[in-house]
């Protein structure tokens, strides 16, 4: 049994909820360092972003590209509306 299926294995009766506490405290290291690497990653970005001027402007940070994620998401929904009423 792979480990991500270990750690996602639910317990079956109230008597295993004190094993699975057991459980997640074990594996809370294999959960927390991707959680740590995330964060730097984007704090990284977010600092680096603000020093790189291209052509086209200033790099986007990742709360730049959140933004414009909700954007897209909202065009590609307002075009599909669109395209409903085509048919």
């Amino acid at each position: 049994m792979s480990k991500m299926t270990t750690i996602l294995r639910l317990p079956t009766s109230p008597s295993n909820a004190n094993s699975m506490a057991s459980r997640l405290y074990q594996s809370t290291p294999a959960l927390l360092l991707p959680v740590i690497g995330l964060l730097m990653f984007l704090a990284i970005w977010n600092g680096v972003a603000k020093s790189i001027d291209t052509s086209l402007g200033q790099f986007p940070g990742p709360v730049q590209v959140f933004e414009q994620t909700g954007a897209l998401i909202d065009e590609h929904i307002a075009q599909r509306e669109k395209g409903r009423g085509i048919l």
